[in-house]
């Protein structure tokens, strides 16, 4: 007798089973040991209840089986997605802080008529290179600030662009305030140099404010605004992170907000 399956084999067991009863009754009504053929007759009834049972457990696993076959595709549907999102996280994340004041500058468009808000910029942590005092950052944009910036503007580059200029101003103004931080007495006749320099592009409306030249990005990167990057200026003025004073000849002093 070879049976595949828990239930084939009932069913082969039942069909014996009822031969046996038949061969049974042909026993009794042949006036056989009747007293013997009811105990076995008992005997089969039993094995026709354990049989019962055992088709109630296997359609019982059957349920679960299908159950767990449905979890884990749920399971994998989901673990295909985590690893979409761990493959396309952008280079660049924002900070809880800078999410809610995202929200905030969302809420001040909707309620303003497009008009954005100021304070965007988070004090931070960004350091200069030989570790002098900290100064404020400026915070990366999130995909809701970038995608309410009007189309025309979005041409001008990519978020990740922005964030990448952002990454380069936050060096440039974290290497200017270093400097301008620093005793005099400390500085070096080259640093001096430098000093003066930025000092003499302060004027009383950039008194208390954080501000940036296109002169430093050649003091401190050694390198010149690009026209890109230029371009990317309006974008981060247009979001509230900078603001650009265009007084006392021709530097122009793109102001943290």
């Amino acid at each position: 007798m070879e049976c595949a399956t828990i239930s084939e084999l009932a069913d082969s067991l039942s069909t014996r089973f009822e031969t046996a009863k038949t061969a049974f009754r042909l026993h009794v009504s042949a006036g056989r040991d009747a007293e013997e053929v009811s105990e076995m007759m008992a005997h089969v009834t039993d094995i026709q209840r354990g049989l019962r049972d055992l088709r109630a457990a296997v359609d019982q696993e059957k349920a679960h089986l299908e159950f767990a076959q449905a979890t884990l595709a749920s399971l994998r549907v989901e673990r295909a997605r985590v690893e979409h999102l761990m493959t396309n996280l952008p280079s660049r994340l924002p900070s809880l802080q800078a999410e809610q004041k995202a929200a905030a500058n969302s809420a001040a468009q909707t309620n303003g008529g497009g008009k954005p808000a100021s304070g965007s910029s988070r004090p931070g942590t960004a350091t200069s290179s030989n570790g002098e005092k900290p100064v404020p950052s400026i915070a990366y944009l999130t995909v809701d600030e970038f995608n309410v910036v009007p189309q025309y503007m979005r041409g001008r580059g990519t978020r990740d662009q922005s964030n990448k200029l952002l990454e380069e101003l936050n060096s440039v103004i974290a290497a200017r305030y270093a400097l301008m931080r620093r005793p005099r007495s400390e500085l070096s006749g080259a640093q001096r140099k430098l000093w003066m320099e930025c000092k003499r592009e302060e004027n009383p409306k950039t008194k208390g404010s954080l501000f940036f030249t296109e002169e430093d990005f050649k003091r401190f990167k050694k390198s010149s605004l690009s026209k890109a990057m230029r371009q990317l200026l309006v974008v981060l003025r247009h979001v509230g992170r900078i603001s650009s004073l265009r007084e006392g000849g021709a530097v122009v002093r793109h102001v943290l907000t």
